[in-house]
């Protein structure tokens, strides 16, 4: 996972270059017309690469929504996991101590009037209740 996240994060990086690259490569129209003039050949050659910088843009745009739109996808997909794991680990648990509780140890065995078992060893801690 860290290894497609720092793929990600530097596939956002050149994007976001390109982004900004082409914001700075291009001034504003009216400072373009300045410069070149209405109606003048070298602008509409401009003009066309404004266009095609914003069809790139929009390509960009549209990449990284479907990036975040994947993340989104595998950030709820990681939640699930992780609750789905909390919750076996809670059953786990609650099933150990009910049997800990019932004097019955990991083999099975019942704490008996021998004085063996998992109620035996909590009465000779002192453990309140282990009569």
């Amino acid at each position: 996972m860290g290894e497609q996240r720092i793929s990600m994060e530097s596939g956002f990086a050149d994007q976001l270059a390109l982004i900004r690259n082409t914001e700075t490569q291009y001034p504003r129209v009216d400072e373009m017309q300045a410069v070149t003039g209405p109606g003048n050949g070298l602008g509409q050659h401009i003009a066309n690469d404004l266009a095609a910088g914003a069809g790139r843009m929009h390509s960009v745009i549209m990449d990284l929504d479907r990036d975040l739109q994947a993340l989104e996808r595998t950030a709820a997909a990681a939640v699930a996991d992780q609750q789905e794991t909390e919750a076996t680990i809670a059953d786990e648990l609650r099933a150990t101590l009910a049997r800990f509780e019932a004097g019955v140890d990991d083999a099975g065995v019942t704490g008996g009037a021998d004085g063996t078992g998992p109620a035996a060893a909590r009465q000779s801690r002192g453990v309140p209740g282990a009569e």
